[in-house]
C-alpha cells in the first residue's frame, strides 16, 4: 500500500473519530480515502474529485438499503451501489452516505 502523490486539499475529519483523512492507492487497488486513525474508509475510484465529494459528503446525507430482486442484492438509495459482501458498514462506500437502515422490497 502506498500513499497517492499528494492527498486532496479541503478533506473533512472523519465522521466517526474526527481524525485526519488521507488519500491511499495500492498495487492491488484503485485509489480511496481513508482516516488514518479509525481506517474508515470510501470506496475506490480513480477519479479523485469524485472520492472527495464522498468522503466529505458523509457526514451530511443519509441513505438506506432497498432490496433489488434483480440481482439479489441491496443498493443504497442515494447513489445505487452496492452494499459490501459479508461486511455491514455504516456509510455507503460509494457516496459515503450514512446509512440509516435496511429497508425490504
Amino acid at each position: 500500500m502506498s500513499y497517492l502523490a499528494k492527498t486532496p486539499e479541503g478533506l473533512l475529519p472523519c465522521p466517526h473519530c474526527g481524525g485526519e483523512a488521507e488519500a491511499r492507492d495500492g498495487s492491488s487497488t484503485t485509489p480511496y480515502i481513508r482516516c488514518k486513525s479509525c481506517g474508515c474508509r470510501t470506496g475506490s475510484s480513480h477519479d479523485i474529485d469524485r472520492l472527495k465529494a464522498a468522503w466529505n459528503r458523509r457526514v451530511e446525507s443519509t441513505c438506506h438499503y432497498v432490496y433489488d430482486k434483480e440481482i439479489c442484492a441491496w443498493r443504497c438509495s442515494e447513489c445505487g451501489g452496492l452494499e459490501p459482501v459479508g461486511d455491514h458498514v455504516r456509510y455507503c462506500p460509494d457516496c459515503g452516505a450514512r446509512i440509516e437502515d435496511e429497508v425490504g422490497e
